[in-house]
């Protein structure tokens, strides 16, 4: 067996040449990263790192932390790009699955936790906040950090104050506000009405009983939630620095942004319309990231007996039995299991849902689902060897795919519908890829890997002895599990290294901007969006941030930007103008996906 040492350095080392690499490859695309980047790009431009204003008159919706870091990434070349802009999100990500792995080890073995950590990469949500300019990959380091030395904080008695969970608490309040100690706390408070603070690994049976029903007296949880509820206020004192500071900049805006953000979403009362789904749709999005690793529970379906629904039903059957045996689980186990729900529960409260507000779920189900996989590729290996080959011969037709595209087999023009000319162009950049050094071994990536694992399963199922078949399969029981990372891993570098770039840069909006910067006068561009909180990022971005809103500046002259949509009601509310139309784009462009038109105007 490695040394913990060894296969940590390992897991870091995956993680940085799987995400920092390719963080330059693709524009931005849609409106969220150049979103967050423009604030990044006035902290430098104007010096102001408190409340800087950006995109022509607005405050930052999300405190300053991630624009920090991002600007203090950019800061050595001088200017935001995309890759320094994206950099907190990978460097906070492989961060916190080093911290995950080595939290497990310690109290499990290495092997598992390694599995974990690279289900948590390869999951697909995880690792698309991990190569983007958000906020949600440094909150959930944060809270998911701070989740893990709280338990530290419970297994060592719950003495003393948990500072280096506090400061990651503060970190993640200064992040995007009050969640970051919500969860935390929520989940480590929770685990000690289950199980009290005196967690002792190891202890079973009646020995666990008894440390339960001792522990759970209210005089012995007294002192545990009273340092909670310090930790929590300590959490907020650098938080508050900034707010006050913000506040003097920024006045009543400032805090009726604040108010809405974190109080009105919450109530879903917001004063536009933001992600509100049901309850199912948290559960959806968890499917759906957990790509392709979901696959494996759905084939694993086919292997269920008769018994397994027996078991199922004796636990339904009595309820009453629930607390006891959740109060008797192992302690890490069940602090995983509540950390887990405590976080896909509290985001099924407000209507405002994202997919990535579960993120800090992940790295919890990551664990409960490498030990689940450790069970089956025991017990059930045909189950993983399945799954093993679904991914091996996905790997094989993506490489091969993209390679049979470079010879222009099939015509862009072939593309017909609403979406032809986007569609076209996409097919066009995907034939454009080409046979260079590069792109020829981010092909063969995916091809030889899932060759390799394709005749690893065949040599494993022809063996023709028996006493050769039990070993073979006892060898493939124990490592299909990690075999099957060889495929995934592939298919991430071949599309996220070559495929997406193609596809998203696209739909960039940097061609549009230097078409403006060449034909009008940037300094006097004006722009006017109907929909609340909607600007043209990405074409901001790239001009950088040097296009004002109209209905604030209130100018005499100039040009104005505007989309097709919003034409008539703009022109019927502002006739002391005078519009006369210079340009407009030839097929819908930028985060409105509209015709996007340019007018000079003077004021009547």
């Amino acid at each position: 067996m490695k040394s913990r040492k060894t296969m940590l350095a390992a897991v870091v080392a995956i993680c940085a040449a799987m995400l920092i690499t390719f963080l330059p490859l693709t524009e931005y695309n849609s409106k969220g990263e150049p979103r967050e980047a423009i604030v990044a790009v006035t902290m430098l431009k104007t010096g102001n790192w408190i409340l800087p204003v950006n995109n022509g008159g607005d405050i930052a919706y999300k405190p300053p932390l991630f624009h920090w870091t991002a600007a203090l990434c950019s800061l050595p070349q001088g200017y935001v790009s995309e890759a320094t802009s994206r950099l907190p999100s990978a460097l906070s990500l492989t961060a916190m699955i080093g911290l995950m792995f080595w939290f497990y080890s310690k109290r499990r073995d290495n092997s598992t936790a390694f599995l974990a950590a690279m289900l948590t990469l390869t999951s697909f949500e995880v690792y698309r906040s991990g190569v983007n300019c958000r906020v949600d990959m440094l909150l959930t380091m944060f809270i998911v950090f701070a989740i893990m030395l709280l338990y530290k904080w419970i297994e060592g008695g719950c003495r003393g104050i948990p500072l280096w969970a506090v400061l990651f608490m503060s970190g993640a309040v200064l992040t995007k506000g009050p969640v970051g100690i919500i969860l935390p706390c929520g989940v480590a408070g929770t685990f000690l009405l289950l199980r009290g603070r005196n967690v002792k690994e190891g202890t079973t049976g009646k020995e666990q009983c008894t440390v339960s029903c001792h522990s759970l007296s209210c005089s012995s949880l007294l002192r545990p939630f009273s340092i909670l509820l310090l930790s929590s206020v300590l959490a907020l004192i650098l938080p508050l620095c900034w707010y006050f500071a913000a506040y003097r900049q920024g006045g009543d805006e400032f805090l009726a942004l604040v108010y809405e953000e974190n109080v009105l979403r919450m109530l879903g009362k917001m004063s536009y319309e933001s992600h509100v789904h049901n309850v199912f749709y948290n559960f959806q999005t968890l499917m759906t990231g957990w790509l392709p690793w979901i696959l494996l529970p759905l084939v694993s379906l086919f292997f269920l007996r008769k018994k397994h629904f027996t078991y199922a039903r004796r636990f339904i059957d009595k309820p009453c039995g629930w607390l006891a045996r959740l109060r008797n689980m192992e302690p890490l186990e069940l602090y995983t299991w509540v950390a887990f729900i405590i976080v896909v529960a509290f985001y099924c409260i407000p209507k405002s849902k994202r997919s990535v507000y579960l993120l800090p779920a992940y790295p919890f189900m990551a664990w409960l689902l490498a030990e689940w996989i450790t069970r089956i590729a025991r017990r059930k290996p045909l189950a993983v060897k399945i799954f093993s080959g679904i991914m091996g011969v996905m790997a094989l037709l993506l490489g091969t795919v993209c390679a049979a595209l470079q010879f222009h087999l099939v015509a862009p023009d072939s593309f017909h519908g609403r979406h032809a000319w986007q569609n076209r162009q996409i097919f066009a950049a995907l034939q454009d890829i080409g046979f260079t050094p590069v792109s020829i071994l981010l092909m063969l990536v995916p091809i030889v890997a899932g060759i390799y694992v394709i005749v690893k399963l065949a040599r494993s199922s022809s063996r023709g002895t028996a006493s050769t078949v039990d070993t073979s399969k006892a060898k493939v029981g124990n490592n299909a599990h990690y075999l099957s990372l060889i495929p995934v891993t592939a298919i991430y570098v071949c599309l996220y290294g070559l495929l997406l770039p193609a596809i998203q840069n696209v739909k960039s909006d940097r061609p549009l901007a230097m078409e403006i910067s060449k034909t009008l006068p940037v300094d006097h561009l004006y722009s006017f969006v109907e929909e609340p909180m909607m600007h043209f990022f990405g074409t901001n971005f790239y001009l950088g941030d040097r296009i004002k809103q109209f209905e604030k500046s209130s100018p005499c002259h100039g040009f104005l930007m505007i989309a097709d949509g919003d034409r008539t009601a703009f022109f019927a509310r502002h006739t002391e103008y005078k519009f006369v139309e210079v340009n407009r784009t030839e097929h819908p462009a930028t985060e409105l996906k509209q015709i996007i038109y340019f007018y000079k105007f003077t004021a009547r």
